[in-house]
């Protein structure tokens, strides 16, 4: 593998924490001219990092880290190819060797639950996805003015 697979598979299967703490040194290991350059290619795709420093590494590796995890490969690919290359291989290297193979992430980690759904039970009461969406299906049919009050306006009888 070559580090460029090596960093996409690393930025979707391990944990964020591990993905800081291996961004943050391979920063570090960069020259501080191209973490001028990496700021400024985070300051155009990110509209982000307007007071950080190019010495602020940990603001650097959050910043790499979080856009990489939204959008793989966006904001690497933005910078120049030397410096992308050199910032991946650095990560890679940078990263623990584990025994097991690193588990993907779950996106949605409540849809984890694969419990099949009880025979008949259609109470709903205790469900809180269900009491949300009748509240807000409730607020949406509200519409005569009378029904809510102004700002600033206080309700009869309160003083």
């Amino acid at each position: 593998m070559d580090a460029r697979s090596e960093y996409d598979a690393a930025i979707t299967e391990r944990e964020i924490g591990v993905l800081l703490a291996g961004h943050r040194r391979a920063l570090g290991a960069l020259r501080a001219s191209d973490r001028g350059v990496a700021l400024e290619v985070i300051r155009g795709e990110l509209l982000a990092g307007t007071r950080t420093e190019p010495t602020d590494l940990d603001a650097l590796a959050r910043f790499v880290v979080f856009a990489e995890v939204r959008r793989p490969g966006k904001l690497l690919d933005a910078l120049p190819e030397a410096i992308a290359d050199r910032l991946r291989l650095g990560v890679v290297l940078a990263l623990p060797v584990t025994a097991d193979p690193p588990r993907r992430r779950p996106i949605l980690a409540h849809l984890d639950d694969t419990r099949p759904p009880e025979v008949g039970s259609w109470d709903l009461e205790g469900d809180p996805i269900y009491q949300h969406t009748i509240f807000c299906n409730m607020m949406q049919h509200v519409t005569d003015p009378g029904d809510v009050w102004r700002r600033r306006q206080r309700p009869p009888g309160i003083r």
